[in-house]
């Protein structure tokens, strides 16, 4: 009678009492699947176990010991350089790029502005508000959920003329707002100042006198990207934009 089987000699799945072969036999040397996520090309050992090889560099996306190691499979997130205004003023709208890669996210830092679009891809908008030194900084994760080292961009932001002009800062907090906005005036004494906010089509929405400290209701506006002019009468205005959430 017939018993089907492996009937070649070499195969790992070798039976010798096969008589009839079945188109089973498997060798060194055959592709196969380890079932280990980060190992490549495997196939089957002279031992005839299923492995890959795999990166052993603790500094690679793809780190694994699991495999063979063979550290010409191992990845790596470029570093690359952050590009934008590196001396720019307060009050300004400034766009900063890093290098797409395509599925990778981008999570941006930004101090001494704020990002009005743009988070989570590789290039935003930042609204600088203040002088002095400030930073925009990104770390890319890729596709595959590696996370790169961050890199950052050091800016200086200078005072604007007018408030140069004003002889004194204007400090707006919390930026994003949501209910309430902070205004700070350090600076000569104010005279009949006011606030004028707009929408993103420039229509006033909110008008009111301030002194050097005040809190706006800010709790009935829509969320949405808007325009504050600070004025001073005779002297000059101040315009920042802000976010309300």
């Amino acid at each position: 009678f017939e018993v089907e089987g492996c009937t070649g000699k070499g195969a790992c799945n070798f039976d010798p009492n096969a008589s009839d072969d079945d188109g089973t036999c498997f060798y060194p040397g055959d592709p196969c699947d380890d079932g280990i996520e980060l190992t490549e090309d495997d196939e089957i050992q002279g031992d005839c176990g299923c492995l890959g090889v795999s990166c052993h560099d603790p500094e690679a996306c793809n780190f694994s010991t699991e495999g063979i190691e063979d550290n010409t499979v191992c990845s790596y997130i470029g570093q690359y350089t952050l590009t934008g205004e590196t001396d720019p003023f307060s009050q300004t709208l400034q766009v900063y790029t890093y290098t797409d890669t395509e599925g990778s996210s981008y999570e941006w830092n930004v101090i001494g502005g704020d990002i009005l679009e743009g988070n989570g891809t590789s290039e935003i908008s930042v609204v600088w508000n203040v002088g002095g030194p400030g930073s925009v900084c990104v770390v890319e994760t890729s596709e595959g959920g590696c996370e790169g080292d961050e890199v950052c961009l050091i800016v200086d932001v200078n005072v604007s003329s007018i408030e140069e002009a004003l002889e004194g800062s204007l400090e707006i907090f919390p930026v994003p707002a949501r209910d309430n906005l902070h205004l700070v005036w350090t600076g000569p004494t104010l005279d009949n100042a006011y606030v004028v906010l707009r929408d993103a089509a420039g229509r006033a929405v909110k008008e009111i006198q301030v002194n050097q400290r005040d809190v706006l209701d800010i709790s009935a506006l829509s969320a949405g990207s808007y325009m504050l002019e600070f004025t001073v009468p005779e002297r000059g205005a101040i315009k920042r934009r802000i976010v309300v959430q």
